[in-house]
């Protein structure tokens, strides 16, 4: 996180809601139609927010789904611990220089400038 935003996160993670988690929660791990979540091998305790952040930030390409999955999920999303999961996934989409440069990337880019600047701390 520290090479997509030098100086501007905290990144502490002992000062966070920890809570049971997927820790893989994609969409090639929910299945249609009664939305089965499957490969639970990842799961234990994590940061509130990072399954939701996981969903929200790799929707992004799609601003109504995005919109959607936010709303649902705005509690972790707008926690502390949500805010720095959502910059996580953020900063793994943005450090990929593989990665096309598309609709998704333009999109993490707007959302991560604009978490980075609602951190509630100051980075240590």
């Amino acid at each position: 996180m520290e090479q997509v935003f030098p100086g501007q996160v905290e990144t502490r993670l002992d000062t966070l809601d920890w809570v049971p988690t997927h820790a893989d929660l994609n969409w090639s791990n929910l299945l249609a139609p009664n939305c089965t979540i499957i490969d639970w091998e990842d799961f234990g305790l994590a940061p509130r927010g990072l399954d939701a952040a996981t969903l929200w930030i790799t929707s992004l390409g799609d601003p109504e789904l995005a919109e959607r999955i936010h709303r649902a999920r705005q509690a972790d999303l707008t926690s502390p611990s949500g805010r720095l999961m959502a910059l996580f996934h953020c900063a793994k989409i943005l450090n990929d220089t593989t990665a096309p440069h598309d609709q998704l990337y333009a999109s993490v880019q707007a959302v991560a400038a604009d978490l980075a600047k609602r951190q509630d701390s100051a980075p240590s």
